[in-house]
């Protein structure tokens, strides 16, 4: 039972195909349908599903420093110019820049996201700037839009911007100045109209001295500046946060609650991995909860060699933390792209982490 069907979502067109139903214990669990326009179903799914639940309302704070920075964001929303997020990982970069686009004049218009690290060099570069048909092995017949030319009228994220290989550094800059791109294989100027906000953990200016970012794209992507301060100088923010944390993934809707102790052990921590991190922890903590109160014993899996560690230096902490969180979730016993998906990063990131720790 196979159908080709034509599905209209807004004024985009697609095709789709449809597989035979799926069941199980005789009960319908849905079709598999397969899409011509993966990149335009991609965002508008964002559009609808994700980007449009995401406002400044739904950052979870109480510190004076974060109310002012997001006071300084909700600014920017009205300018329609390029913005360069800065912040270690973990402090909440992406939602920023949801919460941006979706306060700005682009709000009905696509937000697409994309992570200048998780992606091979030409397959960033295509996904990017598209490509021609024949312009290379495996393309698409027919060529491809890509994101430049498909976020019409609407907000691009690139994400780990300090990751973006040199010499597309420099066909950035020129997108940026000309607001035209030629597709790969390409020779037509096509102009586009989006508005760009990037962001990186990484020190650019150190990154420029050796001569590993170029000065002049930091210029034009620095036209307005937001960093993101740190879970551990903004710890008012923590007892908030997990009580979020405590009612999205909680077994028992919400009423476990915390010992002193607990409270305690998780203001004294200064989570390298920020708010993930904190996030992580609550949701380990709940799941091997028994009882409605958490201890510092439940959370003695993430504590107890902390006080070892007072001279372990930044990265050291966060590769520890991030081989003890893969750790876990790899003895789920799901897949890995699953375990990816749980851990909400790529499948790539995720083995490619898992060669570097050799797990």
């Amino acid at each position: 039972e196979e159908s080709i069907d034509e599905l209209t979502l807004g004024n985009s067109e697609f095709i789709a195909k449809m597989y035979r139903k799926r069941f199980r214990d005789s009960n319908l669990l849905g079709k598999i349908i397969v899409f011509e326009d993966i990149s335009e179903l991609s965002s508008y799914a964002d559009k609808k599903f994700y980007s449009s639940h995401i406002t400044f309302k739904d950052l979870i704070f109480e510190s004076p420093l974060m109310e002012k920075c997001v006071k300084t964001a909700m600014e920017f929303s009205q300018m329609d110019v390029e913005i360069l997020i800065t912040g270690e990982s973990g402090t909440g970069k992406e939602l920023f820049t949801r919460a941006i686009h979706n306060l700005s004049s682009r709000r009905d218009k696509p937000f697409i996201a994309i992570n200048c690290s998780s992606l091979p060099e030409q397959l960033l570069e295509s996904e990017l700037f598209g490509y021609e048909d024949g312009s290379f092995t495996g393309a698409i017949k027919g060529g491809k839009a890509g994101i430049f030319e498909s976020c019409n009228g609407g907000t691009i994220f690139l994400d780990e911007i300090g990751d973006m290989p040199i010499h597309l550094q420099a066909k950035l800059l020129r997108v940026l100045q000309e607001k035209r791109i030629r597709r790969i294989g390409g020779s037509e100027e096509i102009p586009v109209n989006f508005r760009l906000i990037s962001a990186t953990n990484k020190d650019l200016k150190n990154m420029i001295l050796k001569e590993e970012f170029r000065l002049d794209l930091m210029y034009r992507l620095n036209t307005l500046s937001l960093s993101i301060p740190p879970l551990r100088k903004r710890k008012e923010d923590i007892k908030p946060l997990v009580e979020y944390f405590t009612k999205k993934y909680s077994n028992g809707n919400g009423n476990e609650k915390y010992s002193q102790d607990a409270i305690k052990a998780l203001l004294s921590y200064n989570y390298p991995g920020n708010v993930r991190e904190l996030q992580n922890i609550i949701i380990r903590a709940l799941t091997t909860l028994k009882g409605n109160v958490v201890k510092p014993s439940d959370l003695k899996f993430y504590f107890e060699d902390s006080s070892n560690g007072v001279n372990e230096t930044f990265d050291e902490k966060v590769e520890k933390f991030e081989i003890e969180l893969i750790t876990s979730a790899l003895e789920d016993g799901v897949s890995i792209r699953q375990t990816a998906h749980n851990l909400g990063i790529t499948h790539t990131k995720l083995i490619n982490r898992m060669k570097k720790y050799k797990l």
